[in-house]
């Protein structure tokens, strides 16, 4: 598979993730990406289709993403609260700064260097946000602003890209690299199978909610 053909099954499957949440967020009222996913989401595509822009397939559906990802994030804004009544449960700051850090770094390294910085850290991003999907299933007592579809578009997007990388023989890709590539499969393999069982336990079935 060419790297174009990838870069178009990520950029669709990963565009089809975020319409779905933010249609099952509408439908909820909620919010259907962990907050502080969204929060770097939008760090990353700012970097890369707003202060660095690259003319590349990736830099042009960034901006797509960047895009959808301001109704993820006005999602978070609205119904926070109401995912977290208790006093002092405000949107994390950390994750605020560290997004700010994250755009900041444009600044510093600048140019070129920059972009392949952004692209190597969205390995790391993509771990982290598979991580936080586990645990906003576990932490919700139900399967509010989720899907089986939302989960399986975003593991498929991310395993198209991790999967060749983590066959790949090459000493570039270190174990701690394949390491990062097979956590982000794992986690999203719990979080589909997760958020399946949990529509049935509900009564529902997953295939058919959108």
């Amino acid at each position: 598979m060419t790297k174009l053909m990838i870069v178009l099954v990520c950029g669709f499957c990963w565009t089809m993730a975020y319409i779905l949440a933010i249609y099952r967020g509408y439908k909820d009222k909620t919010y259907g990406f962990p907050a502080m996913a969204v929060l770097f989401n939008v760090a990353w595509e700012l970097a890369y289709a707003v202060i660095y822009p690259h003319s590349s397939p990736v830099g042009k559906v960034a901006f797509v993403w960047l895009f959808l990802d301001l109704f993820l994030l006005v999602q978070v804004v609205c119904y926070w609260k109401s995912e977290h009544p208790l006093p002092g449960r405000s949107i994390p700051p950390l994750a605020v700064v560290l997004g700010g850090l994250f755009m900041a770094m444009g600044v510093i390294i600048g140019g070129e260097k920059y972009h392949i910085w952004i692209l190597a850290s969205a390995f790391g991003q993509n771990l982290l946000m598979s991580l936080l999907f586990v645990l906003m299933l576990f932490s919700r007592d139900d399967a509010r602003g989720q899907s089986v579809y939302i989960g399986v578009l975003k593991m498929v997007g991310t395993g198209i890209v991790v999967t060749p990388l983590l066959l790949n023989p090459s000493p570039t890709h270190t174990l701690f690299k394949k390491g990062v590539y097979a956590g982000i499969l794992l986690l999203d393999l719990v979080y589909v199978l997760g958020i399946y069982l949990k529509i049935r336990r509900q009564g529902m079935s997953p295939l058919l909610r959108l």
